[in-house]
């Protein structure tokens, strides 16, 4: 794994995340995206994952992939998901998931808490092409010669510092998945986080709420139909490169929502990336 750090890392299977395509990720200057995988096995379906050559084949993406698991009980021999478009359940085991994450080839691979047949994952079946991160409380558990890196959660309390073990030469490279205040988001880089994923700036964009380097605004305030003025002045996100003004967005958030949560979310995803890279 090289020492790429990522910054803000949308994950595309929210409400949210799924108004913007792979070029419009790319305009906001993102480096990475993520995924959870059970939503990808109803649609496009296991067939025809199994026929794609990697995952940017259906993305269209081709940069920086992270393919999280945390949704699936993977301690479980064969267990069954319920498609959440018709209610059919499809049966499928721990062996196969992780074949089929080898196949889609992703950059890295979120793997659930409390894995009961980790190190076998770790050393026996996951390809080394895909970096794995396990949760942060299953570190005392894991016994792998592979490099891994671990994961926070808000339900998990990050240190101020991650602490490097005596098993290695570096510290052990980490990420943060979940709600976070944007605020916080640049503190974990400064501590030197793998990435960020947070669907906070994307909701935030989603419900007319926009960061700008005064604080946030909202565009469904009546007061903002009069305000002709820019974002913020100083952004140069696709959004404010047009010169759409707060008085554009807030119209067009009451008539044109879809073409107006793309832009507010470009917006977002484009400000809190450069807020939270570092600086030469």
């Amino acid at each position: 794994m090289s020492n790429q750090k990522y910054g803000f890392v949308p994950p595309i299977d929210t409400r949210a995340g799924a108004c913007l395509t792979a070029a419009n990720w790319q305009e906001a200057g993102l480096s990475a995206l993520s995924c959870s995988l059970e939503p990808l096995l109803f649609k496009p379906g296991v067939s025809v994952l199994k026929q794609m050559t990697q995952l940017s084949d259906f993305m269209g993406w081709s940069q920086t992939f992270v393919v999280k698991l945390l949704t699936m009980p993977l301690n479980e021999e064969t267990y069954t998901l319920r498609s959440p478009y018709d209610g059919s359940g499809l049966h499928i085991g721990l062996k196969e998931c992780i074949q089929l994450v080898n196949h889609l080839a992703p950059d890295y691979l979120v793997l659930p808490e409390g894995m009961e047949r980790l190190n076998w994952v770790m050393e026996e079946l996951l390809a080394e092409s895909v970096f794995p991160l396990i949760a942060a409380r299953d570190f005392d558990t894991i016994e792998t010669r592979r490099s891994f890196g671990i994961y926070y959660t808000p339900e998990m309390h990050p240190p101020a510092l991650i602490k490097m073990d005596r098993r290695y030469h570096d510290p052990l490279p980490f990420a943060w998945l979940g709600d976070i205040e944007p605020g916080k988001i640049k503190r974990l880089i400064e501590q030197g986080a793998l990435f960020v994923e947070s669907d906070r700036p994307l909701s935030d964009a989603y419900k007319g709420l926009v960061y700008t380097t005064k604080g946030q605004i909202n565009l469904t305030e009546s007061g903002v139909a009069e305000q002709y003025e820019l974002i913020d002045s100083k952004c140069t996100c696709p959004t404010c490169e047009q010169q759409f003004s707060r008085a554009y967005l807030h119209h067009l958030l009451q008539h044109t929502p879809l073409l107006c949560h793309r832009l507010l979310i470009q917006h977002n995803s484009y400000f809190i990336q450069q807020a939270m890279t570092p600086q030469s």
